[in-house]
């Protein structure tokens, strides 16, 4: 975990090279520190929550991920394997929310996942670029389709692979589509600064980071994904965050 100060970020498209959902450019407060997994969550993580618990995840309930042929976070495609140091994919919110209170029984600590602005914040890292590192995506600073000369679309790689942000965290740009705890609005509408009730599956939430199937535009910092809560996407992680607590 990395910690993450107070203080304020101009969240939205701030390049003028962005989508329609990106467009409500507005300035936002975080009022509280956090602390932010400085990977994503990996493999061997939800693998020792599965042994400990005996939880099946909701594509072995419903027949699979999305994409590349999956069957579950352990086989997220026919096309790539995974490693125990690469992100936990093919996980529905559902899933993360279930790894989540696991985690927080554990070690008694309140986890949960980052609000959409807790996100943004944490990634960019006091800079207001496309990317961390600047406008352009450049080559050999992040896992995507087009993201090196020879590279292909052939899935993840180990967490923690490229540089990581002047926080110290790493892959906020690329590899897996993390989830966030914020319900998707096209205006934002203050809902990026929302915890949505883990237990209830209504509505979108708001997806961060782009994935290893994607295009470079689509890893910038304030580029936006919104799917429902039940999807799984062979392309689909996430990270933690813990609020500071007062006596730390």
């Amino acid at each position: 975990m990395v910690w993450v100060p107070v203080g304020s970020f101009v969240m939205g498209d701030t390049q003028g090279q962005g989508q329609v959902d990106e467009i409500a450019v507005h300035r936002v407060e975080i009022t509280r520190p956090f602390a932010i997994s400085q990977y994503e969550i990996t493999v061997r993580e939800f693998g020792r929550f599965v042994k400990n618990t005996g939880y099946v995840t909701d594509a072995e309930i419903r027949n699979g991920c999305f994409m590349r042929g999956g069957k579950d976070w352990r086989t997220p495609a026919v096309d790539f394997s995974q490693e125990d140091d690469h992100p936990v994919v093919c996980v529905t919110w559902r899933d993360v929310n279930a790894y989540i209170t696991w985690l927080s029984t554990q070690t008694g600590k309140p986890y949960r996942l980052p609000t959409e602005a807790e996100w943004d914040y944490a990634a960019r890292a006091g800079t207001d670029t496309n990317y961390w590192w600047g406008n352009d995506i450049g080559y050999d600073k992040a896992r995507c389709g087009k993201c090196s000369k020879e590279e292909k679309e052939t899935g993840t790689v180990a967490v923690g692979s490229f540089q990581p942000n002047s926080l110290g965290l790493y892959d906020t740009a690329g590899n897996a589509w993390e989830w966030t705890a914020s319900k998707y609005d096209m205006n934002y509408a203050g809902l990026e600064q929302n915890v949505a009730e883990s237990s209830s599956t209504e509505g979108k939430r708001a997806i961060k980071s782009g994935g290893w199937l994607n295009f470079p535009e689509d890893l910038r910092v304030s580029n936006r994904g919104a799917i429902p809560a039940t999807d799984r996407y062979s392309t689909l992680g996430f990270r933690v965050v813990r609020l500071k607590e007062s006596s730390q």
